[in-house]
């Protein structure tokens, strides 16, 4: 909350409102407004003028390009229309807006809520380039340099905070080049942390029925745990190739939300866990305890707020030590999951989340 602006402080001071489903999903549609992919540019602009810095540097990246049609991307980028980037486009951004190391993580976790992930070879290069003054066509060069791993290594728990630190203590591209070839064993595209956690999340849910005696047979399986935590018949899916008319809230939510391919491929380690799967699994079992049991005999009862900032703060640490950006109140997701955790009791947040997303796809809404 420390380094919140002021929108960001009032976007979060509206979660604790006494609003109903109904007027919460209201603000959600229509009645604040959300960071948007401009905004997030406007932030590290430091007083340029955006549109002709961001152009120039894009031409001069990819000078095969036409003017105009350069031109016409930032300016969807900076009118609202373009919402969101690869991770690849905001390493490039980055870079043409000449951010330090700090402000370059910074801006690619608010872009696409993860910061630079450094046991991945091609981002920890990046992130080197960026600490040496380096260009975007320099960046690319030096990665196509590096050695490179093969598939993912399952297993290794190699801390990534470890790993930025032996990079940025390297001084030039054959020292780098060293670092990776005697580390690549250890190094992949994947977030470990994050996928430790998931499979503790997922391990608790799909046992959840044996344990409380609902089944003496099997765990749940994953379409289960999507039925029963995971919210899977209120957010509709929809069908491949046909064209939803769903209001920007409706599409921002749905986004990415999981399904039986994603969850099935995340566990076999074939894609990577996502930050929303994380937050999702993260309410279902309250952080990996699921049953915890509040005593609310002491002599001090937890109030409301007590609880909101216990969950508030334990899924922030869960976030950032995974590699995520932490809640923001000014992103729709993160405001929605905050507004369901801000409950009279730690068994209401299930119920909030259903009824908030249960009322957004209400048809005609």
């Amino acid at each position: 909350m420390e380094h919140m602006t002021e929108m960001s402080r009032m976007m979060f001071s509206r979660v604790k409102d006494p609003m109903n489903i109904s007027e919460a999903v209201s603000l959600l549609e229509e009645g604040a407004r959300f960071r948007s992919f401009a905004d997030k540019l406007n932030a590290f602009s430091y007083g340029r003028n955006l549109r002709t810095v961001l152009t120039e540097g894009l031409l001069e990246n990819h000078p095969e390009s036409k003017f105009d049609a350069v031109d016409k991307k930032v300016r969807n980028w900076l009118n609202g229309r373009t919402q969101s980037v690869s991770k690849q486009d905001a390493f490039e951004l980055a870079f043409i807006l000449k951010l330090s190391l700090e402000d370059a993580d910074r801006f690619i976790a608010m872009v696409t809520e993860e910061g630079i992930h450094w046991r991945d070879v091609m981002e920890l290069t990046y992130g080197f380039a960026l600490s040496k003054g380096m260009t975007f066509k320099e960046a690319q060069s030096l990665y196509g340099r590096m050695p490179k791993p093969g598939d993912e290594a399952a297993g290794t728990d190699t801390s990534t905070s470890l790993v930025k630190n032996d990079v940025l203590s390297i001084s030039d591209e054959a020292e780098l080049a060293f670092y990776i070839e005697k580390s690549v064993s250890q190094l992949g595209k994947f977030h470990n942390t994050a996928y430790n956690l998931f499979m503790d999340y997922m391990s608790m849910l799909e046992d959840a029925g044996i344990a409380d005696g609902l089944s003496e047979e099997k765990a749940m399986s994953v379409r289960d745990v999507l039925d029963s935590y995971l919210y899977r018949q209120t957010v509709p899916a929809g069908a491949k190739g046909k064209k939803e008319a769903l209001t920007d809230a409706q599409k921002f939510i749905k986004a990415d939300w999981p399904d039986e391919t994603t969850l099935s491929r995340m566990k076999s380690r074939q894609m990577d866990v996502t930050r929303k799967v994380l937050i999702l699994l993260f309410l279902a079992t309250n952080g990996g305890d699921a049953e915890e049991d509040y005593d609310y005999d002491d002599d001090e009862e937890l109030t409301r707020d007590d609880i909101f900032l216990d969950a508030y703060s334990r899924l922030n640490l869960m976030l950032s030590s995974s590699g995520f950006m932490k809640l923001d109140p000014r992103n729709r997701f993160d405001w929605m999951t905050m507004y369901a955790m801000c409950a009279q009791d730690v068994f209401d947040v299930d119920e909030r989340f259903s009824s908030f997303l249960s009322e957004l796809y209400t048809p005609g809404n």
